[in-house]
């Protein structure tokens, strides 16, 4: 999960947001053989994030929770139930 910042430019007393982490615009997924990591992109992902958005009880997270409740309402296909993400590759290989 990524964190949100509020920042003020110490040169040009700018204001602006600055998010880091995954959870704003990709997940960051790690292969539950080797442990690698890689960020995956929501667009990448599409319709199974949307699916999971639908299927969550609240929002994924508060910075998307208005994005979030969009899908929720607007959305036509069905939630995705727990557990249903599919693996990317085999039982006996890297997923990622």
């Amino acid at each position: 999960m990524g964190c949100s910042y509020h920042v003020k430019c110490l040169q040009c007393d700018n204001n602006f947001d600055v998010n880091s982490g995954g959870g704003f615009f990709f997940h960051l997924l790690h292969c539950d053989l080797c442990g690698k990591d890689k960020s995956i992109g929501f667009d990448e992902i599409g319709e199974l994030h949307l699916r999971y958005i639908k299927g969550l009880p609240g929002p994924y997270c508060v910075a998307s929770s208005s994005l979030d409740q969009h899908i929720k309402d607007n959305y036509p296909g069905e939630p995705m139930s727990e557990g249903g993400i599919p693996r990317r590759g085999g039982a006996d290989r890297c997923s990622l």
